[in-house]
């Protein structure tokens, strides 16, 4: 069976670099972790998806398009981005498709390229820059120049093409940053979990949050705010394409990208949970039906946080929105996600916490109350997939006596 690969190495990695860091660096700001993987999805990653793990100082990047960007004698935009970011350290591309014969290797040290090969059926040598690497030259020894210029491998006196042979150079170039052969029994990245990070289709990274989330989503939690328990056959939120939106995904990006505000718990039964939007200047109440349970024990004026993905609702104003003096006047619409009902993540939701200003909190209590004499009795279905839907629910008795929205109006393209 033959072999695909597409995998960054990066050696010598200082272990202040965390995940997000990584992903700004390989400009995927944009992607958001959806979960543990093997070294094998890892080595044929698919589009659209990046995953991490390290091996001891040695970061493993599995993603399918950048490895081939080393295949040049210069560096690429995107190697250059790298580079800088990790500019202590030598950085590695491997590209491998056996059941075409292509195969390649870039490496860059010190900001410059320091060895390219790479090769293919139609063109067995396509690229050779630099000076081997000690690894290479065991299997370079074995190469003899032809009378009409070209280059084999003898091996075992068999003669091989260097597109054929191009296999065993990019299993050999892995043992330079793992201490063995991409193919060999003991190769340590099997053993390794990577964290898959995946395009968000619910986030639009032209914009960025000055304070974004960086939080996981709690499976439990999620679990727990999903609409499918109240009996509802519809989720307003829709894709691009019209089809009911992927919660999951939804949720993941607005914890990761979305921009933190503050919240309060205003009523406890049934649960209201005020969210501001700092970028609007407003609060939205959001309702919560009696039969959910949330994860913690609520307290009244309990102080929490809301992550806001934002949307301009065709530059107009949501009709259930009282825009502040202070607003941007660029968003219309917001869609709160309360960090504490989603996430596991305390420590990051207090210091998030921590970091809005005392002032801010005590004017919540005033947009409030303003609020409510504009819009008595008028709240947000604060579940999951419906918080971004101004005429969802006037404070019902119990879900099924709600009115559905209008499923035509699409909120996912936000940030």
């Amino acid at each position: 069976m033959g072999w695909k690969a597409s995998l960054i190495f990066i050696d010598n990695v200082q272990t202040t670099n965390n995940d997000q860091n990584i992903l700004s660096a390989l400009n995927q700001e944009d992607f958001i972790y959806t979960g543990d993987a093997t070294f094998e999805e890892a080595l044929n990653a698919e589009k659209d998806k990046t995953y991490i793990a390290s091996l001891n100082n040695v970061l493993v990047i599995g993603t399918a398009e950048a490895p081939v960007l080393f295949i040049s004698d210069y560096l690429s935009d995107f190697e250059k981005t790298l580079a800088d970011y990790f500019n202590n350290s030598e950085i590695c591309g491997i590209t491998l498709q056996s059941n075409v014969n292509h195969w390649g290797y870039g490496i860059i040290k010190n900001n410059e390229k320091i060895r390219v090969s790479a090769g293919n059926y139609a063109m067995p040598l396509i690229a050779d820059y630099g000076t081997p690497v000690e690894e290479e030259r065991d299997l370079l020894s074995k190469v003899v120049t032809k009378e009409d210029g070209s280059k084999v491998f003898i091996i075992n006196n068999e003669e091989y093409q260097y597109d054929m042979a191009g296999e065993n150079l990019v299993f050999e170039i892995a043992k330079r940053y793992t201490g063995h052969a991409l193919n060999s029994f003991d190769n340590p990245l099997q053993n390794l979990t990577f964290k898959c990070y995946e395009k968000s289709p619910y986030f639009d990274n032209t914009t960025k949050a000055s304070s974004p989330g960086q939080l996981t989503l709690s499976e439990a939690k999620f679990i727990a705010l999903e609409p499918e328990q109240y009996d509802f056959k519809t989720v307003p939120l829709k894709d691009s394409d019209g089809n009911p939106a992927d919660l999951r995904k939804y949720a993941q990006t607005a914890l990761h990208n979305g921009a933190c505000n503050p919240a309060y718990v205003f009523q406890l039964k049934p649960l209201i949970i005020i969210a501001y939007a700092y970028d609007i200047d407003c609060i939205i109440p959001l309702y919560f039906p009696s039969e959910y349970q949330p994860p913690f024990e609520p307290i009244l004026n309990q102080r929490l946080l809301t992550v806001n993905l934002y949307g301009t609702n065709n530059n107009l104003l949501s009709e259930d929105l009282i825009e502040g003096k202070n607003s941007t006047n660029y968003w219309k619409n917001f869609v709160p996600h309360i960090a504490e009902l989603y996430s596991d993540d305390t420590a990051i939701i207090e210091q998030k916490k921590a970091e809005i200003t005392e002032e801010l909190w005590q004017k919540l209590p005033l947009l409030a109350k303003e609020y409510f004499q504009v819009n008595p009795n008028r709240y947000r279905f604060g579940l999951n997939g419906y918080s971004g839907f101004p005429k969802v629910y006037t404070r019902p008795q119990t879900p099924n006596q709600a009115p559905k929205s209008n499923p035509e109006k699409k909120w996912w393209k936000l940030w």
